[in-house]
């Protein structure tokens, strides 16, 4: 994703449209979690998150300083605070 953003970016395609399309992208990539043995509920979960940072990435990535590690310090903190918001709302209780 980071290499998509610099190509696009050395294309000189705007932050608009490549935000855009990298939120489309991203959040069709994770489409793909329906054709494994997951709930509807978890893929629109992951598709909808994924989207909406497919909407910050570029920004990270180009903008801030460290970008890139800000942009995945936020990607896996939202799968330990799923995993964890997962174990607690879903637990059976004892």
């Amino acid at each position: 994703l980071t290499a998509l953003v610099l190509e696009l970016q050395a294309l000189k395609i705007g932050m608009v449209r490549m935000t855009a399309l990298i939120a489309v992208l991203f959040g069709g990539f994770h489409l793909s979690l329906a054709l494994t043995d997951v709930t509807e509920f978890y893929v629109a979960r992951y598709t909808v998150a994924a989207t909406l940072f497919g909407l910050i990435f570029p920004y990270l990535v180009l903008r801030l300083r460290n970008g890139f590690i800000w942009a995945f310090g936020l990607h896996w903190g939202f799968y330990a605070f799923d995993t964890v918001m997962g174990h607690l709302v879903f637990a059976v209780p004892g």
